[in-house]
């Protein structure tokens, strides 16, 4: 949900916007894309240490369609959907 208004103003106004916040836009939503591929993609792909994994542990009980690899930490549904609005909005800023 707070993805949408950012995803809405991208849309919106992004042809508008003069260079510099143009290229802030592009850089901000490149740095959030790279987190969240730091943050959940890495750790569940190649694994990460047992003090990175134990802070997920309270996520361990959410619903979750990828399948476990191995003792990774396995990203939840709504992380899921919410890096994919991200990286949405970041093809958006780089397409505009």
């Amino acid at each position: 949900m707070y993805v949408v208004i950012p995803l809405a103003f991208t849309i919106l106004y992004m042809p508008n916007f003069p260079f510099q916040v143009k290229l802030t836009i592009n850089i901000l939503y490149g740095l959030l894309t790279l987190r969240t591929i730091i943050s959940r993609g890495v750790p569940y792909i190649f694994g990460s240490s047992a003090n990175h994994k134990k802070h997920f542990i309270k996520f361990e009980n959410t619903h979750s369609f990828l399948p476990a690899r191995g003792d990774n930490i396995v990203p939840n549904t709504l992380h899921v959907i919410l890096h994919s609005e991200v990286w949405v909005c970041f093809v958006l800023s780089l397409y505009l």
